[in-house]
């Protein structure tokens, strides 16, 4: 008696186990995934549809934003709620022009569900980020700056010396990368410059020296580097171990080091 008694007490306790779990693995009311239990959104009535406010102020670059990165908050009479993607059904054509370009557009965002149709208003933030790499030495307090510049259309990264108004004669710099993320090809000089010119790509660092037979004094690119992979994340960055340099020439014709040089990777 005493053995069932104990067999019975188990069977009970394995049947409580079961039961909870079986209740964690239901959706919450805000729609939630909490286990497998599928909800069967099409014979929900929708109550109202709202801006998720983790999302409001997200920024994206323009040239590679795209509807589905919009996403707002369809709430259901019952309390449940899910996220839902921007469609390009859900626009007209004058909103859907206002997000091929940099700006903070107002859209408004047209939802059918089951015949009835509701409306939001909402602000997207598109951003261009070249912009703050046209001129990093503005207020002149750097004696030049090197960048490294992605060009989307052609898939190159662009390496830039910026106008210079002691003007540049030689340079040797180095660059790492992630190469789990990135990799770079086909070095392309700039044909229009002369001198002697030694760049290479050696594991995750691209190295470049180069004498010039003339002063350059305008923003001038020096070569390019074809890449593959994600740009965005390749932590592309000035390998400060190595000794980057930008030399200028006094007026006997020495080499002099300029200073507090900037060596920038763009995020883009």
């Amino acid at each position: 008696m005493k053995i069932f008694k104990k067999v019975f007490i188990f069977i009970a306790l394995l049947l409580l186990v079961f039961n909870l779990t079986s209740c964690n693995k239901e959706k919450d009311p805000g729609g939630k995934e909490g286990g497998d239990t599928e909800i069967d959104w099409s014979s929900k009535r929708v109550f109202q549809i709202s801006e998720i406010e983790e999302y409001k102020d997200l920024s994206f670059e323009y040239d590679e934003f795209s509807l589905d990165m919009v996403k707002f908050l369809v709430t259901y009479t019952d309390g449940t709620s899910r996220e839902v993607p921007l469609e390009a059904s859900m626009l007209d054509d004058k909103d859907l022009n206002k997000l091929t370009k940099a700006g903070n557009p107002r859209i408004y965002i047209t939802y059918e569900w089951n015949g009835e149709v509701f409306g939001l208003n909402y602000i997207v933030h598109l951003v261009d980020s070249a912009l703050r790499d046209l001129d990093l030495n503005k207020d002149k307090s750097h004696g030049a700056v090197v960048k490294a510049i992605r060009d989307l259309n052609q898939n190159k990264i662009n390496f830039i010396v910026e106008k210079s108004e002691a003007g540049i004669k030689a340079l040797q710099f180095r660059y790492t990368f992630d190469t789990s993320i990135m990799t770079l090809s086909t070095i392309s000089k700039n044909s229009s410059l002369a001198g002697p010119c030694e760049i290479k790509v050696e594991g995750n660092t691209i190295t470049a020296t180069i004498l010039l037979d003339t002063m350059l004094t305008e923003e001038t690119i020096l070569f390019s580097v074809d890449f593959s992979g994600n740009f965005r994340t390749s932590k592309l960055a000035i390998d400060e171990t190595f000794a980057n340099a930008v030399y200028t020439v006094d007026e006997n014709l020495q080499p002099v080091e300029l200073e507090n040089v900037l060596y920038h990777a763009s995020i883009k």
